[in-house]
């Protein structure tokens, strides 16, 4: 929820999807304290391949049962069935966000051809990740697991870690085409994340597809 939440509260309507059913559990627990992100936000435990094949049963979220009554979204049951398509299909998405995902995926390539066949034709495909470097061996992997305890120890594998060029090769192959690029820096004092010229880090890349 962290990224879908406040793309929600911009308006967007959002499909959050994880395979760690304990994550959607969380994810959907904080969904249920704010009814103006309810009404336009999603969750289903599956992997990007499984998307599209998934029928859906739901509980009408967006009515009310009473005067100041939340929805109870706790009632979505949501199956994977390898054959209908009855919720969504294949070119379904505007944008598909792979937010600090793509270091934690066995399969690169087939992830990357996945995502390419769930957005529509002219849509948008965004990354966000780590380069595999000396520097992203240094501190984002062991300053940020070892030193500082950003995140939990073990949480990455240097090399999982995904050179820009690289990933841009994949995105071409798979029908995507790169468009911008750049480093992304996160102050520790701060919290906050800034842009950056330099890519030797996290980083950032965004690629559309080609209209049919």
């Amino acid at each position: 929820g962290i990224l879908c939440e406040p793309l929600s509260r911009l308006g967007a309507d959002v499909v959050g999807i994880d395979p760690t059913a304990s994550a959607i559990a969380v994810a959907k627990t904080r969904a249920e304290r704010d009814y103006e992100i309810t009404k336009n936000l999603t969750y289903y435990c599956c992997s990007v391949e499984e998307l599209p094949n998934i029928r859906s049963t739901e509980v009408d979220s967006g009515s009310e049962k009473g005067k100041g009554e939340k929805p109870d979204i706790r009632g979505r049951v949501n199956e994977i069935d390898g054959v209908d398509n009855d919720c969504m299909s294949e070119g379904e998405f505007d944008c598909v966000v792979a937010s600090e995902v793509a270091e934690h995926v066995s399969n690169l390539e087939m992830f990357v051809e996945n995502i390419g066949r769930v957005v529509k034709p002219g849509g948008s495909v965004i990354f966000t990740t780590i380069n595999r470097t000396i520097s992203s061996l240094v501190f984002a992997k062991m300053g940020a697991e070892y030193i500082f305890n950003i995140v939990p120890r073990g949480t990455h594998e240097w090399n999982k870690f995904i050179p820009p060029e690289e990933l841009k090769g994949m995105l071409t192959r798979n029908g995507l085409i790169p468009a911008e690029c750049y480093g992304m820096f996160y102050n520790i004092l701060t919290g906050l994340w800034s842009s950056v010229s330099g890519t030797s880090l996290n980083y950032y890349i965004s690629a559309f597809k080609l209209s049919d």
